[in-house]
């Protein structure tokens, strides 16, 4: 759909936000490989993609979307998820960095230290975003 998702600017992610997350992530990551892979319109499958990325560049928009984006490095198994996640906390923390409480920017490195330490294996990619 074209309209913007509220689940995703919500603070507390459900499972369905999350899912929709994913989806826009590997949309984007694969560059919409699917739909031009199975031939679908290729002016359609471009503006997918760019509604896609559109949605997934509000969340690095500001500091208010980084519950949404440590949520998603908490419970995706999706690596794109993951790297987007990570890279874009670290967007977030770059860009809109006033907007980031000094108790925030704590929890969020106490976060993101058991977040490597704990949990499952994590692809290298992910790691290295989070580092």
């Amino acid at each position: 759909g074209g309209t913007a998702a509220p689940a995703l600017a919500s603070p507390a992610m459900d499972a369905t936000a999350l899912q929709e997350l994913e989806q826009l992530c590997f949309l984007v990551f694969t560059g919409g490989a699917q739909n031009s892979a199975n031939g679908a319109g290729g002016s359609q499958a471009l503006i997918e993609l760019l509604e896609a990325q559109r949605r997934l560049r509000q969340l690095q928009a500001s500091a208010q979307y980084l519950p949404q984006l440590q949520s998603t490095l908490e419970n995706s198994q999706s690596p794109y998820a993951l790297l987007f996640a990570a890279k874009s906390i670290l967007m977030v923390l770059t860009n809109d960095w006033r907007n980031v409480s000094h108790q925030q920017r704590v929890q969020l490195q106490r976060f993101l230290l058991q977040f490597l330490a704990n949990g499952p294996e994590r692809p290298g990619f992910v790691v290295n975003a989070v580092i």
